[in-house]
């Protein structure tokens, strides 16, 4: 599991908002105050005492969650209560109604051998059946031309990571797990922390773009800067937007 900082559009957006002349203050303001409460909220408070789907929802309103094949064996293991130790790429004698052959994409424990030919249905089922063989995606070939072992498809297919793992998959107490396993980790964690402080340094950086527009010289511009620069200012203390390593971590 990756956590990737999402990122922050404040700027294009006031620009935009500029350029349809459409001089919302209360908008700006609104989009800088909404992000650095989400932001601090996990800085001023010890992440790992939150529960779970408080954690989940708070880390997901600033990092996108990314998972690798690690995550689905470590999700899956912790379904089936089966030791997955890799990612098996498996091709089949199936063949579908449309002419194509399927191939299988799943979690396989130690009981599966890395097949070098195409795997018969009956083998495929006996794999399958007993969760040694935990399969998550079906890839379909057009084949040019039929083979003799050809057997009709049967979907074997144990659950689809292809859709997002979020609070309404099946899979989300698992993923719950996960998330806190991962931001156990110290490594995680540092990064975490510091990947907030870059946040609301780009955010703080973005709106004091718009603030420096009141500098321009040409009179309708500055005009429009100056009524951004009075927002920003009246809203957010200068000791606010410069805070830095200044927050309640008890970790």
């Amino acid at each position: 599991m990756k956590l990737v900082l999402k990122k922050t559009n404040l700027k294009e957006i006031t620009e935009n908002d500029i350029m349809m002349h459409d001089f919302d203050t209360d908008k700006f303001v609104g989009y800088i105050r909404t992000h650095l409460d989400k932001a601090n909220f996990l800085l001023e408070n010890k992440v790992l005492d939150l529960e779970p789907e408080e954690l989940y929802n708070n880390i997901t309103e600033v990092f996108e969650i990314k998972y690798d094949d690690q995550d689905y064996i470590d999700i899956l293991s912790d379904v089936n209560k089966k030791h997955y130790t890799q990612i098996l790429h498996l091709n089949t004698t199936m063949v579908d109604n449309n002419g194509n052959n399927i191939s299988c994409i799943g979690a396989a424990t130690r009981a599966v051998p890395n097949y070098n030919k195409r795997i018969p249905l009956s083998e495929l089922r006996n794999i399958t059946d007993s969760y040694d063989f935990a399969i998550f995606k079906q890839v379909k070939h057009k084949l040019n031309e039929e083979f003799k072992q050809a057997e009709k498809y049967e979907d074997k297919q144990y659950i689809s990571f292809d859709k997002d793992l979020d609070e309404n998959s099946e899979l989300f107490e698992q993923v719950l797990n996960l998330l806190r396993r991962t931001i156990k980790d110290k490594k995680v964690l540092k990064q975490v922390l510091s990947d907030l402080n870059k946040y609301i340094n780009d955010l703080m950086y973005q709106a004091k773009q718009i603030a420096k527009l009141s500098e321009e010289q040409n009179p309708q511009v500055k005009q429009i800067g100056l009524l951004y620069k009075k927002a920003l200012e009246e809203n957010f203390n200068k000791k606010r937007l410069t805070q830095k390593d200044n927050h309640k971590r008890r970790y």
